[in-house]
């Protein structure tokens, strides 16, 4: 549990803090001013491909779209959105953060397989250089961040930045790492006490840093990596008794473990998947409506947990932490309009994202769905769907975020053009 708040489970705590006498405690806070290079962010990827029109987007007049038989249409600050009975926690969320939140539709992911579509999504190219648009941002924080990209689940292209970028690892190899048994075991294989591992350490930290300033080709690739990852693992160890990082069984567990790092000022960007195995829970070709409507309720009930945590942390640049962080949300794929003979939806190139929080200008809605249920070419500047616009892809939402991150998008993404509609 975090320090600083009450002692019971999260689920307690965020269904209090929803009820009718805890309206104030979760009242928006006033904007601060937060320069875009203490900006930090945090990623939700829904790992399967969801289903835009289970709550972005509206094909109720389209005949080529098949929505669910009691959803409607909802707005709330301006936002648009897809309302459901059995989805309370989406209209709670747009109820109370649609005034920081903007939506972008008809985003173009020019694949339906899963792995390039995963790479296209995060990193806008097929480039053997590319890098994700989390490591990127977390990179561009440099020597201010032990892990500048902590990745807790999803996909992760580190590229060129490899070396700020730190995996939880498949079978919790960081919680080992952290807890300093990965680093020494003695010669039987057993894990040696805290004290030896100490003085082994210190060793080692010696001998690292007078092979360093021995060396006179200081711009050695390997080497350099070395150290960064030596400096890392120590961070780390620091950080281990305030971070519960081997208590990651659900999509709540992991947000708490982000805000935790965000407040440490351990990461700059972190990288959360839904669902937290990686399974692509969200890929539904067969009884699409159950399955994108138990996935999306998970989703939203921690995207209010996680927009609750930043609210209640204390930041390190503004009041709260909910004031310095963007939480980019966002899957690899859509899905068809139409359901097939088993009741699914199969593999479509078009698909919404949403950005919430700092940064973002609210109640927007950037983009939209033709006829054939492609996105539409927009005007960057203004969001605006139009003839003379550009194709809404995915290096135009990295341009995005890495100008809401204070990195120059160009060197990675060349001339995309940021979606100025949505930036504050």
């Amino acid at each position: 549990m975090r320090r600083g708040l009450p002692p019971i489970s999260r689920r307690g705590l965020l269904g209090s803090a929803l009820g009718a006498g805890a309206a104030s405690m979760l009242a928006p806070p006033a904007r601060a001013s937060v320069s875009p290079a203490e900006r930090k962010f945090i990623f939700v990827y829904a790992v399967g491909g969801w289903d835009p029109t289970r709550v972005f987007a509206d094909g109720f007049d389209n005949p080529l779209v098949d929505m669910e038989d009691r959803a409607e249409r909802a707005s709330a600050s301006g936002l648009d959105y897809i309302a459901y009975p059995e989805r309370p926690a989406v209209s709670d969320f747009f109820e109370r953060y649609a005034s920081k939140t903007a939506v972008i539709q008809g985003l173009l992911v020019p694949s339906i397989a899963h792995e390039a579509c995963f790479i296209l999504s995060m990193t806008g190219s097929f480039s053997d250089s590319g890098s994700d648009w989390a490591a990127i941002l977390g990179a561009a924080g440099g020597s201010n961040y032990v892990a500048p990209c902590l990745v807790l689940g999803g996909p992760s292209f580190p590229g060129v930045n490899l070396p700020s970028v730190v995996l939880s690892g498949s079978s919790g190899q960081l919680t080992t790492v952290a807890a300093g048994t990965t680093t020494w075991a003695s010669a039987n294989g057993q894990d040696l006490k805290v004290p030896a591992r100490q003085r082994l350490d210190a060793y080692m930290s010696r001998r690292v840093q007078a092979f360093g300033s021995s060396l006179t080709d200081t711009s050695s690739t390997q080497v350099r990596d070395y150290m960064i990852a030596h400096q890392q693992a120590e961070g780390i160890k620091g950080l281990r008794h305030q971070l519960a990082l081997s208590s990651i069984a659900n999509l709540s567990d992991a947000c708490d473990i982000a805000v935790t790092a965000l407040q440490l000022g351990m990461s700059r960007t972190v990288m959360l998947c839904s669902p937290v195995t990686g399974l692509r829970d969200w890929d539904s070709h067969t009884s699409n409506d159950d399955l994108q409507n138990v996935m999306f309720t998970d989703l939203f009930e921690n995207l209010l947990l996680l927009m609750f945590l930043l609210e209640a942390t204390p930041g390190r640049s503004a009041p709260t932490l909910a004031e310095e962080t963007t939480v980019v949300v966002f899957s690899e794929m859509g899905r068809t309009p139409w359901r097939n003979d088993a009741g699914g939806k199969d593999h479509w190139p078009h698909t919404s994202a949403m950005l919430v929080g700092s940064g973002i200008r609210g109640g927007v809605t950037v983009g939209g769905w033709d006829e054939s249920w492609q996105g539409y070419p927009v005007d960057p500047a203004t969001g605006e769907a139009t003839e003379s616009g550009v194709a809404l892809g995915c290096a135009s939402l990295g341009a995005t975020l890495l100008t809401l991150g204070d990195v120059d998008p160009v060197p990675w993404v060349g001339d995309a053009a940021p979606l100025e509609a949505v930036i504050a």
